[in-house]
């Protein structure tokens, strides 16, 4: 591992005599805090007593874990081709097309700063136009605060932004809006109530903003990548929206919709390109998408610009989009449902796209304030399309439950701490609103025929090809199928499909943003129904524990359930058996792994499988209650691997683990003891969580006895570690406090640094006396705090 530039190296020989300050001085009572913690590093130089610095691969973050702020409102855009920046912003506003044209969106290199106390923090960033339509650019209006220097034209956009160093509170990519071009205060409230109700969601909130000179109001959007599926607490996997750009186009030369003429595609490219597993995960969310929009199309004219439900969750349980739809319905939100302005987040295990609040252009705050409640009868029967075709998939009791239930004090913060001025009395008054328009739901809903979402049939490569005959356009498809087959179609003649080899290269384009194959453009459309058909996994089985206790086993494992001792007995005999326990209430259990041990000597470049899972057992969304676990042997990346869940563990031991013994994600977990004996990497792997652990004992770990990471906490009553690569290592905007520590035989005691440019330094507190000898590395704004006084 290579540890970072401004890293500094140092070997704690005075600790044990009292302390040390930066320079290596003794430190005096007075220098230290509340007499028990001191601070060992201030964190404002690059050597320490002359000692070199050790490259790394990330430099340090521009400011200490403890003076970073928690939202940045004032951010400044420099861009040094400003005459070229202001010339093709005032060609792009000029344009007569209602549509802005692509070759405005070219990308200027900038400089993006923000001031934090005496403290300014500068990133180098790329920057472009944002926005299909002309409203995301505007002349001066009242979203313009005030000028600097007199701009050259008084006109500003809404940015697409990618920052190559830093980030705004943990965001690496965002768009800035102009407030006008989301319905502004609007948008901050359906963001703010969407996530609430378990809807995912991009960060969202107001952020003044200099460009060059011209300070405006914007709203700041996160986009659609890494750091937006992990806020949300999700592995990464394929994000997808649709391909309009020739429906652009079209749009633009003629005033027909042409809305057909949509095809799927995935928007993290990054993701994608990475292996050919994420690819194949991707093909299948392809297809997915594929089959909606098929069964939504009727015929060119009469297309419906909504997709079909049951088509979107793969026939695999409608529930959150039902809900996602009819709260968009009754927010006045739904542009967002429009089917080339919808997003979807792939569920791998579940083998189903998910809902993604985005561009809803709601008017949910503006009607909430008007109390007219003709208007919100008008909103509903506007509706109609969407009530009609998802009747069927609607529970309105539910979705009731769901909004009486809402917080109303986390509700008006969220929406406060994004810049709105929304008190809890606010709140209270939305939740009366929105149950209302549930009301009018449900009388309109009577006065409908009972409509159970018809099947669209007719087929919309017959339709394409009425367009192409026509001499509008001329294009072909291309699609692929889980067995890694990829096929060229020509739209002219139905499924004339040949097998096509593409490069990665190729391949990723024709993915993401669609490519030309033999000079003709070429874009995702899966007509094929064999290919489109549920991916199911033969060697797959279903154990009910109990009511609230589901098993999903995979391979031919041996499991041995006794409920009255309340034991749970697994051998796992090949790298393909695997157990995973979703969604369920553990309580008194005991479960017991014995596996195969995995003989590779080196780990595997892809450390997940088509399910995105990386553990032998795998509990995953539950609730944990005074359980205890033990896992012997291992053929997999995670002998345990826990994630989105909560509550308090017993205890745990693991020995043999092929790579990580215990990894712990998106959690919140307390865990009394756990004991790991030999592990091929990370003995305890903790991420995106908070965590608490009463005792810890670790013996032969490869690489880390414990690490933190991902804007984690962690706090450990007592831990003894012997034989590591690294005692603790705590890295990316995350706290440790070890209150009791017994360290020996390792390389390094404590490792605090950045690793992700999403994050930040971290801080840790430790019983330094304990690391004895053993090298320390803190990186250049990460803090270490001395606690000694409590062993």
């Amino acid at each position: 591992m290579h540890l970072a530039k401004s890293f500094v190296f140092y070997t704690f020989l005075c600790v044990i005599l009292g302390g040390c300050d930066y320079s290596g001085n003794f430190s005096s009572p007075s220098e230290q805090e509340n007499n028990n913690t001191s601070i060992i590093y201030p964190s404002n130089s690059n050597v320490i007593n002359n000692l070199p610095v050790v490259e790394d691969s990330i430099p340090n973050t521009c400011l200490s874990y403890t003076s970073n702020p928690k939202k940045i409102e004032y951010i400044k855009i420099t861009i040094p081709e400003s005459r070229r920046w202001a010339k093709n912003l005032l060609k792009a506003f000029i344009d007569p097309s209602k549509i802005t044209n692509p070759k405005y969106r070219k990308r200027f290199n900038s400089l993006i700063s923000f001031r934090h106390g005496n403290n300014i923090c500068k990133f180098k960033a790329s920057v472009r136009l944002s926005g299909d339509l002309k409203d995301h650019i505007s002349m001066k209006n009242q979203n313009f605060l005030y000028t600097s220097k007199s701009p050259s034209i008084p006109i500003v956009s809404s940015l697409d932004v990618k920052m190559k160093t830093g980030n705004i509170n943990g965001i690496i990519r965002y768009k800035l809006l102009l407030p006008e071009s989301r319905n502004g205060d609007n948008e901050i409230l359906t963001v703010s109530l969407f996530n609430q109700l378990g809807i995912l969601t991009p960060r969202t909130r107001y952020v003044t903003v200099d460009i060059n000179g011209t300070v405006v109001k914007m709203l700041l959007q996160e986009k659609f990548v890494k750091e937006f599926a992990e806020h949300n607490l999700l592995r990464e996997s394929a994000l997808l929206k649709t391909h309009e750009d020739l429906m652009w186009n079209l749009r633009s030369k003629s005033s027909q919709n042409f809305s057909s003429l949509i095809f799927p595609s995935i928007i993290n490219r990054n993701w994608l390109k990475k292996n050919d597993l994420n690819k194949s995960i991707s093909v299948q969310a392809l297809n997915i998408l594929s089959d909606a929009s098929n069964r939504s199309a009727d015929n060119v004219h009469t297309y419906q610009n909504f997709f079909n439900l049951q088509a979107l969750a793969n026939n695999n349980g409608t529930e959150e989009f039902a809900f996602y739809n009819m709260l968009s319905i009754i927010t006045d939100s739904t542009h967002g449902l429009i089917n080339h302005n919808e997003r979807f987040y792939y569920d791998a295990f579940e083998d189903k796209l998910r809902p993604i609040y985005y561009d809803g252009d709601s008017n949910l705050l503006n009607r909430f304030n008007s109390l007219d409640p003709a208007d919100s009868l008008s909103m509903i029967k506007r509706s109609k399309t969407w009530i009609l075709n998802n009747a069927k998939h609607y529970n309105i009791e539910d979705y009731k439950k769901k909004i009486k239930n809402i917080d109303s004090y986390k509700l008006s913060l969220t929406a406060v701490n994004s810049g709105l001025n929304f008190s809890e009395i606010d709140a209270d008054r939305l939740k009366i609103y929105l149950l209302k328009n549930l009301d009018y739901v449900e009388i309109n809903l009577k006065e409908y025929s009972d409509n159970t979402n018809p099947e669209f049939t007719q087929k919309k490569d017959v339709n394409l090809q009425r367009f192409a005959n026509n001499g509008l356009f001329n294009f072909q498809s291309f699609y692929g199928n889980p067995l890694g087959e990829y096929f060229l179609c020509e739209i002219n003649t139905a499924l004339l499909c040949n097998t096509y080899s593409p490069d990665s290269k190729k391949l990723v384009k024709l993915m993401t943003t669609g490519a030309k194959v033999n000079n003709l453009p070429t874009f995702y459309l899966n007509e094929n129904k064999s290919s489109q058909v549920r991916k199911i996994n033969l060697n797959q089985r279903t154990l009910v524990i109990e009511e609230n206790f589901i098993m999903r086993i995979y391979g031919a494992p041996d499991v041995n359930v006794d409920k009255n001792e309340r034991t749970i007995n697994v051998y796992l005999k090949s790298a393909k058996d695997q157990v995973i326990i979703n969604n369920s209430d553990l309580v008194n259990w005991e479960i017991n792994v014995v596996a195969l041990k995995n003989k590779s000597i080196s780990p595997p470049n892809i450390r997940y499988n088509s399910e995105l899972q990386t553990g032998a057992l795998v509990i995953q969304d539950s609730r944990l209650k005074n359980v205890s676990f033990s896992f012997k042997g291992g053929m997999l990346e995670d002998s345990i691997n826990i994630v989105r869940s909560s509550g308090d563990i017993k205890q745990i031991f693991i020995q043999d683990s092929y790579q990580d013994a215990l990894d712990i994600d998106f959690s919140t977990i307390s865990i009394a003891n756990v004991r790991v004996l030999n592990a091929g990497n990370d003995c305890v792997d903790l991420s995106s969580g908070e965590y608490k652990i009463y005792n810890l004992n670790s013996k032969y770990c490869s690489d880390k006895s414990v690490s933190l990471g991902e804007n984690s906490s962690l706090q450990i009553e007592s831990m003894t570690t012997q034989a590591a690569d690294a005692a603790l290592v705590v890295k990316d905007s995350s706290k440790a406090t070890v209150n009791n520590a017994n360290i020996f035989n390792v390389k390094k005691c404590i490792q605090i640094y950045r690793k992700k440019q999403e994050y930040g330094g971290s801080l840790v507190n430790f019983p330094l006396v304990q690391c004895g000898n053993y090298p320390i590395h803190v990186q250049l704004n990460s803090e270490l705090r001395s606690n000694d006084s409590k062993n």
